[in-house]
């Protein structure tokens, strides 16, 4: 069980990578009381292979703050919930240009809880672990033990 973890976001928005280097420790998932926990920052969950890999690592739930200015994050936080069946729990910022809209989904896809608004809020929700364990999406269909990674090779190239 670790008492402090580190990550260091891997994809940078371009103006960040004038100022910013990415991080270079890999995508680790951390083991905590609160079950196996994976990160994902901002611009990152964009990205399906980000989630992915961290469900492939064990990860029950994913902790995705960000910046979002409207609400598109809701369904893309929804969607890595239910190709995953993971937890994900996004937060985003208030202001007046960024949308609020945090959130937990299930790994159904379904929202648990959220705060939809441009006011500071908390929100909680119990998470049933063995829902994020369990990677049928039906019975006898796991997209994770069914997976064919030799059809995906693609995803590993580099695209100019």
């Amino acid at each position: 069980m670790i008492k402090q973890g580190k990550y260091r976001k891997t994809h940078l928005e371009n103006e960040e990578k004038n100022l910013l280097a990415p991080g270079d420790l890999g995508l680790p998932v951390f083991k905590t009381s609160y079950g196996y926990i994976g990160i994902m920052i901002g611009y990152e969950g964009l990205f399906p292979e980000i989630s992915r890999i961290l469900t492939l690592k064990g990860a029950d739930i994913i902790i995705w703050p960000s910046k979002f200015t409207d609400d598109k994050q809701i369904n893309i936080c929804r969607s890595r919930s239910a190709e995953n069946k993971v937890f994900v729990a996004c937060s985003n910022s208030i202001s007046r240009k960024i949308s609020g809209h945090s959130l937990i989904s299930s790994p159904s896809g379904n929202i648990l809880t959220s705060c939809l608004g441009k006011t500071e809020q908390a929100s909680l929700s119990s998470l049933c672990l063995q829902l994020s364990r369990n990677k049928n999406i039906v019975p006898h269909t796991n997209t994770i033990l069914n997976r064919k990674p030799k059809t995906y090779k693609i995803l590993i190239q580099q695209i100019k």
